[in-house]
């Protein structure tokens, strides 16, 4: 293959066409999965809208509050979560996210258009991702597929580009999509190393001298990994450890819920996993097409060390995945490969469509660009690549229709990652019968609660609030009127039984149940409401001042942690005197 200058129309360029295209499909895509109810479908989205929302509106608002999740998606979509409208339907998300649908769109046309110079070919791999139901699906959801898929076409058309141009602007412009992948997803770390390793090995079939290739790498360098220092320095500010982004102990405690699969240790596992869970995401007969193409392009491909980097940068994010599954860091369930009738986290076989949208296209175009000794063998191609085209064009389309009309989605709906009832349920009763006051619960297994509620968010105290949570959790008789915990006699989620807190600190226990009335139970949740009467005596029996204590008082909404107990010590004295 060769470098092909990009054909121009008379008055504009094709691509601001697919532009438009790709924003009227997504466009009208978020629409219909807002119609079908689904755009908080997975307890992920409700996460997602919390941490933007709680950058602004917290007990202690501000950037700690994003977690270990990476933060792109959280700090673009927080102005819009402060939308009432826009937070309590989950479009905050659809605001954010459609804008990278595009990018992906156009950025697949242009990445086909560079590498085969053919606009057929180039119009058809944007459509194979504008129509693929689950790239449609997570555009119109707070979640951060589509986000890293949009950044990581940006990477790939740059590198491309670069390779075939040897332009600066086209470095940087790599650069900067390495950057925003990382900040956009995890799995963009590893295209530092990759894009580096390509980087050096261009510049060494060039047979440029090491000085440049020391310069030109680490101009790269400078640019591309932002993203990964900018989640080392948080990791290491708000953690304690710069690699604390890389998980907890809480995922560790998730192998050992039942209704994970573990692929820890068994790579033909892990890959099996990855697998179907591409076929649900992408489709099958897609990806077995790419399978089969792939041998027979780099068979006739010129130009092979670039059609190696662009394809390297497509399936880099489930390689990373893959490595992740093995060591025991991520799960993966789908129902064929499993006992339980359930999905949970199929959308990481979404990672590589690009790779599998790209790589027939570049074999079609090498076909196409053959030099034919006759002219029957010349018209034989043409015919091939148009059957071809036609093959890939239907099964997106019947996948399309299959998934979102008939299906309407079912992959996400009989999700594990799907609120549960009781989630819901405890919901709309803290939404009616909320009155005032701090809710003391853990957010980590509560976020449906918390986005559904209707309780403003800075009258939780959660983990992210760090001293007000750990003060709260010592004496929360004193501080929160409101407590959510899992319910003790529910043995079944060893997730909450081994890790949320509040449960493991109180339930049970009788100075506790001194303080708290037992207001609403189901068969995973348990709700007290502070006692009145039995605070206002212990206050009484301490020789405390009523008005400082936050449980009972309306008008305290927040207190120093540092200085609270000194505070109502002054009280006291005062009170004497």
């Amino acid at each position: 293959m060769s470098y092909h200058q990009t054909h121009k129309s008379n008055w504009i360029h094709s691509e601001y066409w697919v532009a438009v295209v790709s924003s009227i499909i997504g466009a009208l895509g978020v629409w219909y999965v807002y119609s079908l109810g689904l755009v908080k479908e997975l307890t992920d989205a409700h996460a997602h809208l919390n941490f933007s929302k709680m950058l602004f509106e917290s007990l202690t608002p501000g950037v700690s509050q994003i977690g270990y999740w990476p933060p792109l998606l959280h700090v673009l979509m927080a102005p819009f979560t402060q939308i009432p409208s826009l937070y309590e339907t989950g479009l905050a998300g659809a605001v954010v996210i459609l804008p990278f649908y595009v990018l992906g769109s156009v950025f697949c046309y242009k990445l086909v258009k560079l590498m085969t110079g053919n606009s057929v070919l180039s119009w058809s791999g944007a459509f194979l991702f504008m129509l693929n139901p689950y790239v449609i699906y997570y555009t119109a959801t707070p979640m951060m597929e589509v986000m890293f898929l949009g950044n990581l076409m940006g990477v790939a058309y740059f590198i491309a580009s670069w390779m075939y141009k040897g332009r600066l602007i086209d470095l940087i412009g790599t650069g900067i999509f390495v950057m925003l992948a990382t900040l956009a997803r995890y799995e963009g770390i590893i295209l530092v190393p990759l894009v580096a390793m390509i980087i050096v090995a261009e510049l060494i079939r060039r047979r440029r001298q090491f000085s440049e290739i020391q310069a030109t790498v680490l101009l790269f360098v400078m640019v591309g990994a932002i993203g990964i220092g900018t989640i080392i320095s948080y990791s290491w500010i708000f953690g304690g450890n710069p690699l604390a982004f890389m998980g907890g102990e809480w995922i560790r405690s998730a192998d050992a819920n039942s209704t994970n699969i573990r692929t820890e240790g068994n790579i033909f596992s892990t890959f099996q996993y990855l697998l179907h869970a591409s076929y649900y995401m992408i489709g099958q007969n897609l990806i077995w097409f790419a399978a089969i193409c792939l041998p027979f392009l780099f068979a006739i491909a010129k130009n092979r060390l670039q059609v190696l980097a662009v394809l390297s940068v497509l399936i880099s994010p489930l390689l990373f995945i893959a490595l992740a599954l093995y060591q025991g860091s991520y799960n993966v369930a789908v129902p064929d490969l499993s006992p339980w009738n359930i999905f949970l986290n199929e959308r990481y076989g979404l990672a590589w469509i690009g790779f599998v949208i790209i790589s027939p296209m570049l074999l079609i175009g090498a076909v196409l660009r053959m030099e034919s000794i006759t002219r029957w063998v010349k018209y034989s191609g043409y015919v091939t690549a148009a059957a071809a085209i036609t093959v890939l064009m239907y099964a997106t389309a019947d996948n399309l229709y299959t998934v979102a009309k008939t299906d309407k989605f079912f992959i996400v709906r009989n999700n594990i990652n799907t609120p549960r009832a009781s989630q819901e349920e405890l919901a709309a009763f803290l939404g009616e019968r909320y009155d005032f006051g701090k809710v003391l619960l853990t957010r980590a297994d509560n976020d449906p609660v918390l986005s559904e509620a209707g309780i403003p968010l800075h009258s939780y105290i959660y983990e992210a609030n760090f001293r007000y949570f750990e003060q709260s959790l010592d004496e929360p008789w004193i501080f929160a009127r409101w407590v959510v915990m899992h319910n003790p006699d529910d043995q079944k989620d060893q997730w909450s039984v081994n890790n949320e807190n509040v449960a493991r600190r109180w339930a049970g226990n009788e100075q506790f149940e001194h303080f708290y009335e037992l207001v609403y139970e189901n068969t995973k949740r348990r709700v007290y409401k502070i006692n009145d009467e039995r605070v206002v005596a212990y206050a009484e029996e301490n020789n405390f001042d009523l008005s400082q204590i936050p449980s009972v008082n309306r008008e305290m909404g927040k207190w120093n942690p540092l200085d609270f107990y000194n505070k109502l010590q002054v009280s006291v004295s005062v009170k004497k005197n």
